[in-house]
């Protein structure tokens, strides 16, 4: 499981919550009866993905099972340009690696990622505006922000306080890491890692992509011009490229997933 659940609190049975570090991230999915006197005792057996709670009154008669479901799910919102669309398949690859399940579309995710863009002044104000949009909608949600904004202006994106965690495109490979240090401190986590001179190419390969006949595959990342219109060497960092026998892997992988470009 991504995180060791506590039980914080419990509510009457109609509002009955799994609580962790003050977020619901888990609801009722199954009961046998709804108790019929306070509670007294709770016995939790845990397994796999699932628990238990067997719920006692005061002469040790079961009142209630419940069976909750402890796997937490999210959801990605992306912003810009193929490049953020190929990393936000790779951080779902990462999240389900990790134990994270996607969401079904009309379930509120327990993470929401918001991929962000900072190509314009206009895309920097859609992403503020994206995430301020989502912690209205999703005020349980973890809401996370990463992408190019945070990359190329860390101070700014900062100051958005709608986000819970704040990551680099740099730091996407500790987005797990991050999600984690939230849930057990309950403070806002900011990891934003400066991109350097001999930095590796390190975006994980996917191996699911939305649209069935053309794939995309990201072999290059960063510029080394520093143009002065130009924000992409501060936004990707130095230019690094994909090794050559990670490109034929990957190419031969999405290839057997059907795609015919």
């Amino acid at each position: 499981m991504p995180n060791e659940p506590q039980i914080e609190a419990w509510a009457g049975f109609g509002d009955l919550r799994f609580l962790c570090t003050n977020r619901v991230f888990s609801f009722i999915i199954g009961a046998t009866a709804a108790p019929q006197s306070g509670f007294g005792m709770e016995d939790i057996i845990a397994r796999s993905s699932e628990i238990a709670i067997i719920i006692f009154d005061d002469s040790y008669k079961t009142d209630i099972i419940i069976l909750v479901d402890l796997t937490m799910n999210f959801g990605f919102y992306t912003l810009g340009c193929k490049v953020n669309q190929y990393e936000t398949a790779a951080m779902e690859r990462m999240l389900v690696a990790a134990g994270y399940t996607p969401t079904l579309s009309d379930a509120q995710p327990d993470i929401f990622i918001i991929n962000s863009c900072t190509v314009t002044a206009e895309s920097d104000r859609k992403t503020r505006q994206t995430v301020r949009k989502y912690r209205r909608e999703l005020p349980n949600s973890v809401i996370v922000l990463t992408g190019c904004m945070p990359q190329a202006f860390p101070d700014d994106a900062n100051e958005i306080d709608a986000a819970d965690i704040v990551l680099g495109n740099h730091s996407n490979n500790r987005l797990c890491e991050a999600i984690a240090n939230f849930l057990e401190t309950n403070k806002r986590v900011v990891m934003i890692d400066e991109h350097k001179k001999g930095d590796l190419f390190d975006t994980p390969p996917i191996d699911k992509i939305e649209e069935r006949t053309r794939a995309y595959l990201k072999i290059q990342d960063g510029c080394n011009r520093f143009c002065s219109y130009c924000i992409i060497p501060t936004a990707r960092g130095r230019e690094r490229s994909k090794p050559l026998e990670d490109i034929k892997s990957e190419v031969s992988s999405i290839a057997k997933m059907g795609h015919k470009e």
